[in-house]
């Protein structure tokens, strides 16, 4: 029995069964003190990351493109495990990687379908490039807007004062000429002339002597 079969007949995993569903069960044990599993080895934790990665973005896909083409579990599960070496042995499988090589013609599906990926994904990308771009050019515009606005009101606001300083300067020199002409107006009723003073009392004495 081989190291790979082994492993299989200890998890319980049927030994037909491939890619992540045999890696999943082979290469994570039972943490300590707790219901989950954890990964034997840092790589192997890599490898379940890059996994988890590339199905989420391919499960992405087929929500935003359901009539796009996408790599299968396997497929996913060779790519995340770096692909075959140069023996043709996939990590974690050994010489049992065989079971997961593709044919001639579906390794060029998945080269196709990955390139038709790439460009998907360059597409989105300069898509989402150029929204960003677009959203910080509002921005900038929306700031210019409240920078002119404000300086607008600053200004408004001070003519405004100006105009209401000048106004009270109108009135207060409006009042201090009706006060001056009121106090002026009492001083020359204070200071009228007395009878007698208009020059009629020097007619009399011209009178007495006058001649008989």
């Amino acid at each position: 029995m081989t190291e790979w079969k082994r492993k299989l007949a200890e998890t319980g995993v049927p030994p037909e069964s491939v890619g992540w569903a045999a890696f999943e069960r082979t290469h994570s044990r039972q943490s300590e003190g707790s219901d989950e599993r954890e990964w034997i080895n840092s790589r192997a934790h890599t490898v379940a990351e890059n996994y988890t990665k590339l199905s989420q973005e391919r499960d992405s896909q087929r929500e935003t493109d359901p009539s796009s083409s996408v790599c299968d579990n396997d497929s996913l599960f060779i790519q995340a495990a770096g692909g075959f070496d140069k023996k043709g042995r996939v990590f974690g499988y050994g010489a049992a990687a065989s079971r997961l090589k593709p044919t001639k013609r579906s390794s060029s599906g998945i080269e196709d379908v990955s390139a038709d990926e790439m460009k998907k994904m360059k597409a989105l990308t300069a898509q989402m490039t150029q929204e960003q771009e677009r959203m910080l050019e509002e921005q900038e515009k929306m700031r210019q807007m409240m920078i002119q606005e404000r300086e607008m009101m600053e200004e408004r606001m001070a003519k405004e004062r100006e105009m209401m300083e000048e106004r009270m300067r109108r009135m207060q020199e409006e009042m201090m000429k009706q006060m001056q002409i009121q106090l002026k107006s009492l001083m020359n009723k204070g200071s009228g002339s007395a009878p007698g003073d208009d020059g009629h009392a020097g007619d009399d004495d011209d009178d007495h002597n006058a001649p008989v």
